[in-house]
């Protein structure tokens, strides 16, 4: 029964170019806002100092605003996914600047003490997560690229801030009237939950045994808003003209329109062959709108004799009732006729019509132009047969598709992870030994590293959570935080000479604050309408908690064991 109601959608590239947009801006200065809430309220829960609360988010803020100042004259544009850069800068950055308060309320040092004490683990956090972060320029991707910078700007910017001002300032608020700090944690509590934590890594770990390890998701859904319109109305569009979506382009590219022609002609044949064989079930070529400079010539001489009687047969028109506004249209195109010159041929159909019609399968410039058809491929294509289909005749006719666009991207994104996997190894390698000049504390780092990232891939196998193209940022976060966390437990460990209960107040608490905030704002995220962004978030906030939890655990009974048995040995 018509009900008489119906429903408009839109789509298109400026849609979609605004739905992703949208979405994800605002995502990300949610995901920002939130995780500057939440620092700015777990700094008052624990520490309730208004003004140092405010000394440590004015200093974030300000070396957000001095990293977009500087990006803005490095590459002169933001891209929509940089936008993100300040929900990982804070959550980056807090650590310095909790790690410099609590020292401060713990030994009452001065401005300078506090610099030579913090600036050795603080400097080098920074410059390798600034190393992990400038990695992604090697990749393929312009906007994970500059997302990178933009983040290794950041974090140095920070550390500088961090270890200049406020440290300056928070030593002039004085200690008088505050808590002594966080408390130290109990010897027997700690050993009891350091237990509990490698009994939950390891029972991340048993999903990898009975399940595949998460396969990196090559559709380009993760860069699909939650509920787009768009894209609904896109499939709508392509089930309606085609009966399914399973259709896929051809694209005949040429330098000049006569060559584009004889190119038609070419895949024109080549299709008819597949679509005896089986391989093509149908297609549909542009052919009778693309200008054909030999049917043209035969065309015009008759279009001018009928242009030539554009009066007589307007006037006859008018003569039996007709309006003036009936002739408009026959009008125009013999207007057109009359003024077509044979030395002009081929000529492309001009006008508003014509013109959005050849703008919607064709593009043009002046070395260059490209035709766009589509055709329908047979259910259940042997690799043969699909061999076949995705070998054209010419190399300026390509079959592409989303699938095929997909494996693509699939390729470069498995040469940008191993590609930004081995720089930023070796330069971790280096700038690790020359932090710490020991082997043990390097072996112990990329052992932290290693154990977080095999038991995240456990737990999205657990879930039944996929990579996909934002995983690489998640990834060198993540491996950011672990090398930041470890740096930071293993100076002070140093430091204290191993004494823990003092290694856990100083540092351990000062770390485990910002690392539940971190997690607090990039679980936020999950919430996000992209696709994309929300299982970043999700990736992000299970691999710093896992970071957070070998840090404050694993990381100093291991190093106590390890340093014990190297004493004993000497």
């Amino acid at each position: 029964e018509d009900t008489g109601t119906f429903s408009i959608g839109m789509t298109g590239e400026p849609v979609f170019l605004a739905e992703i947009s949208e979405s994800m801006e605002s995502d990300m200065m949610f995901s920002g806002l939130m995780t500057l809430v939440l620092v700015s309220c777990i700094f008052w829960v624990f520490h309730r100092r208004f003004r140092p609360m405010f000394l440590l988010i004015g200093t974030i803020m300000a070396a957000f605003v001095i990293s977009l100042a500087l990006a803005g004259l490095i590459s002169g544009k933001l891209t929509v996914l940089s936008v993100g850069f300040a929900s990982i800068l804070i959550g980056l950055s807090v650590d310095y600047g909790l790690l410099i308060y609590q020292r401060r309320l713990v030994a009452g040092e001065d401005a300078a003490t506090l610099r030579r004490s913090e600036a050795p683990a603080i400097l080098w956090a920074a410059g390798t997560t600034a190393v992990a972060f400038l990695a992604l320029n090697a990749g393929s991707f312009p906007g994970l690229a500059q997302l990178g910078t933009l983040v290794a700007l950041g974090i140095l910017v920070a550390a500088v801030l961090m270890l200049g001002p406020y440290a300056t300032l928070i030593a002039k608020l004085g200690t008088e009237g505050n808590p002594p700090g966080l408390r130290a944690w109990p010897e027997r509590t700690h050993r009891i939950l350091t237990r509990v934590v490698v009994a939950v890594l390891l029972l991340l770990l048993v999903p990898l045994v009975f399940r595949e390890f998460p396969a990196l998701d090559v559709s380009t859904g993760a860069l699909h808003p939650q509920d787009s319109i768009a894209y609904s109305t896109s499939e709508q569009i392509a089930e309606k003209l085609t009966g399914d979506d399973a259709t896929v382009s051809v694209l005949v590219r040429g330098d000049d329109k006569a060559a584009v022609a004889g190119l038609l002609a070419t895949t024109e044949k080549w299709l008819d062959g597949l679509q005896s064989e089986g391989v093509v079930e149908g297609y549909s070529l542009p052919v009778a709108l693309w200008p054909d400079e030999e049917h043209q010539n035969v065309n015009l001489e008759v279009a001018k004799a009928i242009a030539a009687e554009r009066g007589r047969l307007e006037a006859a028109l008018l003569e039996v009732g007709f309006s003036e506004e009936s002739f408009a249209l026959a009008g125009s195109v013999l207007d057109d006729w009359a003024a077509v010159e044979t030395v002009m041929l081929p000529v492309v159909a001009s006008g508003s019509t014509p013109s959005w019609m050849l703008r919607r399968i064709s593009s043009h410039t002046p070395n260059e132009h490209v035709l766009q058809g589509m055709v329908r491929p047979a259910d259940s294509l042997t690799s043969e047969q699909r061999q076949r289909l995705f070998s054209p005749p010419d190399s300026d006719i390509y079959i592409a598709g989303f699938e095929e666009l997909g494996a693509a991207l699939a390729e470069t994104s498995n040469g940008d992870f191993m590609r930004i996997g081995l720089i930023f190894s070796g330069l971790l390698m280096v700038m690790l030994f020359v932090a710490y000049r020991r082997f043990l504390e390097v072996g112990l780092t990329i052992s932290l590293v290693a154990a977080s990232f095999l038991c995240l891939t456990g737990a999205m196998a657990g879930l039944g959570m996929q990579w996909n193209f934002f995983s690489l940022a998640a990834v060198l976060l993540i491996l950011g935080t672990g090398v930041d966390y470890s740096i930071h437990m293993l100076f002070a460990l140093r430091n204290l000479d191993g004494d823990l209960p003092k290694v856990l107040q100083s540092t351990g608490n000062p770390i485990a604050l910002c690392g539940l905030s971190t997690i607090t704002g990039f679980a936020s995220l999950g919430l996000a309408s992209n696709q994309g962004l929300a299982g970043l978030g999700i990736v992000c906030a299970i691999g710093i908690g896992l970071n957070l939890l070998l840090a404050l655990f694993v990381l100093p009974r291991s190093w106590q064991l390890l340093t014990i048995r190297n004493r004993r040995i000497v």
